[in-house]
This record gives structure tokens, sequence and C-alpha cells, in this order.
């Protein structure tokens, strides 16, 4: 799975919020600050399949910076 340029602009503004994100099967990412005041929802053009979670967004992003052109496999475990 490769992300889009809109979908890297949704996760950056997502880890200023929550350093972590779930990941849920459709096309709506969702986050909310760890105090509960921020609340988050943006619907992307790309689907996930499968629910996954990612415990440093900006770490994972940090390292997608580094490639032209990423390619992220998500596995059952």
């Amino acid at each position: 799975m490769q992300f889009d340029n809109r979908t890297m602009q949704v996760l950056k503004n997502f880890a200023s919020i929550n350093p972590s994100l779930l990941f849920t099967p459709g096309s709506v990412l969702r986050t909310q600050s760890p105090t509960t005041s921020v609340f988050a929802v943006a619907t992307i053009d790309q689907t996930f399949e499968s629910q996954f979670a990612i415990y440093e967004l900006n770490r994972l992003l940090g390292v997608m910076s580094l490639f032209k052109d990423p390619n992220i496999n998500i596995q059952d475990k």
C-alpha cells in the first residue's frame, strides 16, 4: 500500500494531535488527543482492508520520507 500526498498530510496533522493511530477498515481516519480535548475525522481516497495500529506515527512518517515511493505491507501478525 502506498499513501498518496493527501493521506500523508492528514497523517502528519493527526500525529500532532496524538502520536498513535488506530487504522480501521474503510476510508475514514479518526484520532483524539490524549486529554480528549481535540477530536479529528478525515475521509481519505484510500481504503484500508484490515485493522492495525501505529504506536509512533511521527517515526513511521520519518522513515517513509527517506524513500522515493515507500510501500507498506500490512500482515496479520
